[in-house]
């Protein structure tokens, strides 16, 4: 978006008190985010009256919805409404609403120009959206009603735009989908998410390439026995198990087992022992035991994790399990209490997993002199360094989720492509 309205002679504002236009993209993932996103109209509105600014408020993302857009327009004196398979329009549609309101929540995907990308993250990555919605059915899930079914983007656009990411610089992409995993599937003939990161790798000379989020239902041994052939792929996977009970995963509609996840744990291990697996953790949904919880505490030693999300259980009106109007509901303070003990486990086997680091010689991609990340995603911290180049730290000091060492060389080479 920020690269669309620049190209339309829009500009950035460093303040929002003298914006005159305001963008909110919107998660309706929890609803604590939905009831962010109204404060914060409520806030603007005030703005608007003290002000006159911002003239015109832009909500776009997963909190649109049909039945919301018009008392987003009527209630709260927004100008622009976008699903979020329409943010490409969005220059377009600012130009459009000097006459009249704008309400376009279509799930046809409007996509952007190919000389367009993502704005950059710390000047050295950058995001590449892939696909579009979801086609699973989780019951506690709003995704698939918010953003429609899975969409994957056409294969020479997303090449494309990768060979236009490098021209500028960038050193690392990484590759966006709500379900990643299920790349390919929605289309007859089309490449699949390990065929995609092949092709990527032989067609580009980007020097690192990530993908989120994936899900353990979609991802086969195959799938790892060839990603771990991939020499710029990071050996680092986000891969969202929500509990390790495996009466809770059933209740979800998760579609594999606490066993099964941790199968995949160790096939992505064995070809590298230092691949890092983060995932997300549900606490406190519906019907969950003590009992169940436990199992939970317990996949996380057993995975030996390298970090995680969790969140207390946010009820979704329309969700499968919103309707069945569960009498199990658990209170939000154990719901709380719980995501803390989740959090406090993940935190304990994280540091045993750093520890392994101590006294070895990582790859650090160099964000900002004295500040990088591994190839695994963990944060370093160093002396020095040039920023957007590469370097090899060797580890002395770490924490739960970061490591702190010496930089003994900067501005890798290898094979002719910068590493």
């Amino acid at each position: 978006m920020a690269e669309l309205l620049s190209s339309s002679e829009f500009r950035i504002c460093n303040s929002i008190e003298d914006a005159e236009i305001v963008i909110l993209e919107t998660c309706a993932i929890r609803k604590k985010a939905e009831d962010k996103v109204y404060s914060l109209l409520g806030r603007l509105k005030q703005l608007r009256k003290k002000s006159g600014l911002p003239k015109k408020i832009v909500v776009c993302g997963c909190m649109v919805t049909e039945d919301g857009a018009k008392n987003l327009v009527e209630e709260h004196g927004v100008s622009v409404v976008l699903g979020p398979r329409r943010i490409s329009r969005i220059a377009e549609a600012l130009h459009e609403s000097e006459t009249e309101p704008v309400i376009d929540i279509s799930f046809v995907w409007a996509l952007p120009p190919y000389d367009i990308s993502a704005p950059y993250i710390s000047g050295v990555s950058a995001y590449v959206t892939v696909m579009q919605g979801c086609s699973n059915s989780c019951s506690y899930c709003v995704v698939p009603s918010r953003r429609g079914a899975a969409q994957s983007k056409p294969l020479r656009q997303i090449i494309d735009e990768i060979k236009l990411l490098e021209t500028k610089g960038y050193k690392e992409v990484i590759l966006l989908g709500q379900n990643i995993s299920y790349f390919g599937i929605d289309k007859p003939d089309t490449p699949r998410l390990i065929d995609l990161l092949e092709i990527i790798e032989s067609e580009s000379r980007i020097s690192r390439i990530r993908f989120v989020t994936s899900h353990p239902a979609f991802i086969d041994d195959k799938f790892i026995e060839r990603l771990s052939k991939l020499r710029r792929v990071m050996p680092n996977i986000h891969l969202p198990i929500q509990s390790g009970s495996n009466r809770i995963l059933k209740a979800m509609r998760r579609g594999y087992s606490s066993e099964r996840f941790l199968e995949l744990v160790r096939a992505f291990r064995n070809g590298n022992e230092n691949f890092t697996i983060n995932t997300d953790f549900i606490a406190g949904y519906d019907g969950e035991t003590p009992a169940d919880h436990c199992e939970t505490l317990e996949l996380i030693e057993k995975a030996e994790l390298d970090g995680a999300y969790a969140f207390p259980y946010s009820e979704r009106n329309g969700t499968r399990a919103a309707l069945t109007n569960n009498e199990n509901s658990i209170p939000i303070i154990e719901r709380k209490k719980r995501c803390k003990e989740i959090l406090d486990k993940v935190k304990k086997v994280a540091l045993e997993r750093r520890k392994r680091d101590i006294g070895r010689s990582v790859e650090v991609l160099i964000e900002a002199p004295g500040v990088g990340r591994s190839e695994g995603n963990i944060n370093v911290e160093f002396e020095g360094g040039r920023s957007n180049e590469f370097g090899i730290v060797k580890i002395k000091e770490v924490s739960s989720f970061a490591m702190c060492g010496e930089l003994e060389d900067n501005c890798l080479q290898e094979d002719g492509i910068e590493k």
